[in-house]
């Protein structure tokens, strides 16, 4: 198929799945969704592949992730280094992707992104707002890179350097907002105080690239899980 035609198979997927990291049952090891950003991009890769939900904590299980009394600091899944646990869990279901540091993001737009979603590590601060929301009395300002062209992130305040997963499926021009958009899965959502679950959002494919390249600003190589080969969800 074009990637217009997997494009949609994705979107149409992730619409008809809207899931988010917060406001899940059996989800205590990811301290009730707040560390569980990719665990929530794994369950949506397995539910793909596989037509079943499975739970974060079945995905640490299988992870080796560990549970909150030996994880004070309250990290994420690892990517990469002696102990990949999201490697771990792609290998368990046979999802082909593997990962990249300091990938070119123009590689990734044109050798990868046509087989399909690539799942990008991001700076939270970094991704565009959701236009007129308030949260907590604050209301999106757009700063520092914009606002989305539909849905957005909605934490405005107290996660602006946290390490987050998102979920790149794909880009094309569109001539309603007079730009190349990404269509990106953004999992903070959720909650009691954001109980919004949007399947995905449209951004400017340029914000996407500042989202990705804003993880090296860390001092961490910029990352991401590749396609190794086109694949579809399930039933697509």
């Amino acid at each position: 198929m074009a990637q217009g035609t997997l494009l949609h198979d994705w979107t149409e997927f992730l619409k008809e799945h809207p899931i988010q990291q917060f406001g899940q049952s059996h989800d205590v090891s990811t301290f009730n969704g707040a560390t569980g950003c990719t665990h929530t991009i794994l369950q949506i890769l397995i539910l793909a592949k596989t037509g079943r939900l499975y739970s974060h904590d079945e995905i640490s299980t299988i992870a080796t992730y560990p549970w909150p009394k030996n994880n004070p600091n309250m990290r994420g899944l690892y990517s990469g280094g002696n102990d990949n646990e999201v490697g771990r869990v792609l290998r368990n279901f046979g999802i082909p992707m593997d990962i990249i540091f300091g990938a070119n993001w123009r590689d990734l737009i044109d050798i990868w992104s046509p087989r399909g979603p690539i799942q990008m590590g991001i700076i939270y601060g970094y991704y565009p707002e959701d236009r007129g929301y308030v949260y907590h009395g604050i209301k999106a300002d757009g700063k520092p890179v914009g606002f989305a062209y539909l849905n957005g992130k909605t934490q405005l305040v107290g996660a602006e350097r946290i390490f987050h997963a998102t979920l790149f499926a794909g880009h094309r021009w569109d001539d309603k907002y007079d730009a190349t958009v990404a269509f990106v899965k953004e999992p903070n959502h959720g909650s009691e105080a954001r109980p919004e679950k949007p399947g995905y959002d449209i951004i400017k494919a340029t914000q996407m690239r500042t989202a990705y390249q804003s993880y090296s600003r860390t001092g961490r190589r910029s990352l991401a899980w590749v396609p190794t080969k086109r694949w579809a969800p399930r039933g697509a």
